[in-house]
């Protein structure tokens, strides 16, 4: 076997590297990110992690420093390549959801532009140099600041029969039992209650299931807390979807019937004021449930959250100080 070329860098067959990338300079220095390669001892796929792309998602972050050192070379047939920490201005800055220097959402900026503003170019940097160079791709979140949520999986469709095909494989092989097949990534969108239609354009699992790589986004985590069973529950994941690739022996740990669903809405809030929410995450919501109310600082009840179907609840935010527009929770259909 040859030497393997990733993001300039190379790694010899069976070694393991850890480096950095630089992804933009700065008037006094330059802006690397961590990198880690895994070059297995045999021939085989490649395939891409990412974390951190929200700086405090902590469980996803933890868990690709730990995939890094646990993953032995001997043992995979191709490459793991390992970026666990792609937003650290929000990571030192404990800032959620946005890259605090350009105020941007990293995750909706890909694949990027050489020369955007700083998120720009480390979507461009990371998309470019990284993500187009796998044969497969995770991308690992997990339960931002004031965000509830339970384990899932979301994987695009394209439209492409054999690539959606692949990348639902992956979602199963992970081990989680509620997959969402989102829109494909264009600026039409899925389908949401409030505020227009949802749409994938920009995150970085979607864009890279539409330039032919399959793809999933995993989700493990809440409330911007480190817990180490979800950090438990990505890396064997991550692991699963090794074996469903061949990469390692074994077979994945698979859910016997997963709940697969391609309708999941964000529920905004319509009025401002304190939010009090009377579901929580993994809660089974029914149509026309009142899951929580806004009320103003003095307790008037100005707005009723209705389910508006039968779902699972993936995701409920926290925060009870809420502005028109903010996302309060996070629907799935159920068949």
């Amino acid at each position: 076997m040859t030497n393997s070329n990733i993001a300039g860098l190379l790694v010899e067959p069976g070694k393991r590297i850890s480096s950095t990338i630089v992804v933009s300079e700065m008037p006094a220095h330059k802006v690397e990110l961590p990198i880690k390669i895994i070059s297995g001892a045999k021939r085989g796929p490649t395939l891409v992690i990412t974390a951190g792309i929200h700086g405090s998602e902590y469980c996803a972050i933890v868990a690709a420093y730990t995939l890094a050192r646990k993953i032995n070379p001997e043992d995979v047939c191709g490459n793991v390549v390992i970026l666990p920490l792609v937003n650290i201005a929000a990571f030192e800055g404990r800032v959620r959801a946005i890259n605090p220097i350009d105020g941007l959402n990293l995750n909706r900026v890909f694949p990027g532009k050489r020369e955007g503003s700083i998120s720009y170019q480390i979507a461009y940097a990371v998309f470019n140099h990284v993500i187009l160079k796998a044969d497969a791709y995770v991308d690992m979140h997990g339960g931002d600041l004031m965000e509830s949520l339970i384990p899932y999986i979301a994987y695009s469709a394209t439209g492409n029969r054999e690539l959606d095909r692949r990348s639902e494989d992956m979602a199963k092989a992970f081990g989680i039992k509620y997959l969402w097949k989102t829109p494909e990534a264009t600026t039409k969108g899925g389908d949401t209650t409030e505020g227009g239609p949802w749409s994938t354009k920009g995150i970085a699992f979607a864009e890279a299931a539409a330039a032919g790589i399959p793809s999933i986004l995993a989700e493990a985590g809440e409330d911007g807390k480190l817990d180490m069973t979800n950090v438990d529950l990505l890396c064997n994941g991550v692991m699963n979807v090794m074996k469903s690739l061949n990469m390692m022996e074994g077979k994945p740990n698979v859910v016997v019937k997963p709940v697969i669903s391609e309708k999941c809405v964000f529920i905004s809030a319509k009025r401002g004021g304190v939010f009090y929410s009377y579901a929580k995450a993994g809660d089974i919501a029914n149509e026309g449930q009142i899951l929580g109310e806004i009320k103003t600082l003095e307790g008037e009840v100005v707005e009723k959250v209705i389910a508006p179907f039968k779902g699972v609840l993936l995701a409920v935010v926290n925060n009870p100080a809420v502005k028109i527009g903010d996302d309060l929770y996070e629907l799935m259909a159920l068949p």
